[in-house]
């Protein structure tokens, strides 16, 4: 049985023993490690101010070429910052979705320590609250 490296995110509940699911590769961890990154909201990490995602500076704003160009360079600067030498970004994709109030981010990656396996993540991120 592998070893576990840390615990899956988003939280999910096991029947192995123990409360939460946990990550036993490398590049699962990887990746939880990134979604965990860029769901966390200013503030949320107290003890770690620097550690949020600029998703959510955007909420709220209109969605244009300019904050397309800001938030692809905060979102770069955020990834390099906490997973330096474990990911390199390829690609960022921002969808406005139909109903105009809901941005699709996809993030293609390669992963280094993995001899360069190509992962991505994707979200869907409310721009605006509903009324």
């Amino acid at each position: 049985m592998a070893r576990p490296i840390s615990i899956k995110f988003p939280f999910q509940r096991t029947q192995d023993g123990g409360v939460f699911d946990t990550n036993k590769t490398t590049d699962e961890a990887i990746r939880a490690d990134l979604i965990s990154l860029l769901t966390t909201k200013r503030g949320h990490r107290v003890m770690r101010p620097r550690l949020f995602s600029p998703i959510f500076d955007f909420l709220m704003e209109p969605w244009d070429e300019i904050s397309d160009s800001e938030l692809r360079e905060q979102l770069l600067d955020k990834i390099d910052e906490f997973m330096e030498g474990l990911i390199e970004v390829k690609k960022i994709i921002f969808e406005l979705q139909d109903d105009g109030n809901t941005l699709r981010v996809e993030i293609v990656y390669v992963l280094l320590q993995l001899g360069g396996v190509t992962d991505g993540v994707e979200l869907f991120v409310p721009l605006a609250e509903k009324d």
